[in-house]
């Protein structure tokens, strides 16, 4: 099991994801080369990739083959449908992934999305459940608003070129929301008041997740924002998880409910950014937390945008504060060149991790990255021992005829 939570698209699969070339089971995999083709004629857009990766006999990888092909066509002024397959052969086993899909805005409030896919690995030959499908729908006026979704991705289904944030399961969601303006109000601009309720369930139909919320929300005249929302949740958890250092939630089923508030300083502020406080259940124990995520503009071309986040978690299992530091700091040089850094500290996995880009855009739309990364351990005495570092240098160039 796992949580419920809202917004499709965290649980939606993707069918194809580029850094899924090049990296097998962790490892790094050397690219002996390949070719890419974007391309647009009146309505209709077409892609095609195909990558070529050596083999590593040490890990037990073969020379693979990554082959993408993607076409799109618009519909009058807002729509538009899609096509995607995908090919992934390692010579004896080989996976393929087809799908479509379609967006129609069928005004300028109301859209209806969805797709359907399979999947056909020949390392599966008996796999019979390779299919996956979503529908949705948005109507998101100024005053009222509603959603509603229904995603299925069944228990064999397995898009090689691509990744799965959750198997085999049917969600089924949908949110209203009512937003009055007050009418001469100097403090108050708009109130927002939401209900949803989020469902999970095994392709079979056993429950495995729930959860229902309510939110009130008010926006304020000077760009400040305020909300609280309160929530009900059901978890069925078939393998216990860690939720803090050596503190594991045991195989169950748990229902509990929380409150959160949420303060939001407007963009215009030089120090912006949200600060949040909750309480409430958590398993069969309680969580308390406090976040701020902020972002200090110290000129126009620099800012820094720092976070802290405490948790405090207490189970019947145990007891521990789970904390969070990080700091990221954002250099624009020119409209087409910045610089970034972020380090980040956390308690849980007792980690510090540093990740600093340089991006150049030497001619439109060819670009220069310059990527360093490392990751330490506070577990051993004075300076974090490096565990793993990575230096990337990436260059693309775009060529127009």
């Amino acid at each position: 099991g796992g949580g419920g939570r809202r917004g499709g698209s965290n649980d939606t699969p993707v069918l194809f994801y580029s850094r899924r070339i090049g990296l097998e089971s962790g490892r790094v995999v050397p690219i002996l080369g390949g070719a890419r083709m974007l391309g647009r004629v009146g309505a209709w857009q077409v892609g095609a990739l195909s990558m070529q990766t050596d083999d590593v006999p040490a890990a037990g990888i073969r020379s693979t083959n990554f082959s993408v092909l993607r076409v799109n066509r618009d519909l009058l002024r807002r729509s538009r449908i899609g096509f995607l397959t995908t090919r992934r052969d390692a010579g004896a086993v080989s996976g393929d992934t087809v799908g479509a899909d379609a967006q129609f805005g069928l005004t300028n409030d109301l859209t209806v999305l969805g797709y359907v896919a399979a999947t056909r690995s020949s390392a599966r030959p008996d796999a019979d459940d390779e299919l996956s499908y979503r529908a949705r729908m948005d109507w998101n006026a100024d005053r009222y608003g509603f959603q509603a979704e229904h995603l299925y991705v069944g228990e064999d289904f397995n898009p090689e070129m691509g990744f799965l944030r959750r198997s085999a399961f049917r969600r089924s969601m949908a949110e209203g929301r009512f937003s009055p303006r007050p009418a001469g109000s100097s403090v108050i601009r708009k109130w927002d008041f939401e209900g949803s309720y989020d469902r999970f369930t095994s392709v079979s139909g056993r429950l495995e997740s729930e959860e229902t919320q309510g939110t009130v929300r008010m926006e304020l005249q000077n760009g400040d924002m305020w909300n609280v929302e309160v929530t009900r949740a059901f978890e069925a958890i078939d393998a216990r998880f860690e939720v803090a250092r050596a503190v594991f939630v045991p195989v169950g089923e748990y229902a509990f409910s929380t409150v959160k508030g949420t303060y939001i300083l407007g963009p215009q502020r030089r120090v912006n950014g949200s600060i949040t406080a909750g309480r409430g259940g958590f398993y069969d124990g309680t969580l308390t937390e406090l976040t701020w995520r902020g972002r200090v503009d110290v000129t126009s071309q620099f800012y820094v945008e720092p976070q802290l986040s405490w948790n405090k978690v207490e189970v019947p299992w145990g007891a521990a504060d789970t904390n969070l530091v990080s700091t990221r700091w954002t250099y624009t040089i020119s409209p087409r060149m910045f610089a970034s850094a972020l380090i980040q500290y956390q308690s849980r996995t007792a980690s510090v991790s540093t990740n600093a880009r340089l991006r150049w855009e030497y001619q439109p739309g060819s670009e220069l990255f310059i990527v360093y990364s490392d990751g330490r351990t506070t577990l051993s005495r004075g300076i974090p021992d490096v565990e793993n570092r990575s230096f990337v240098v990436k260059i693309t160039k775009l060529f127009r005829w």
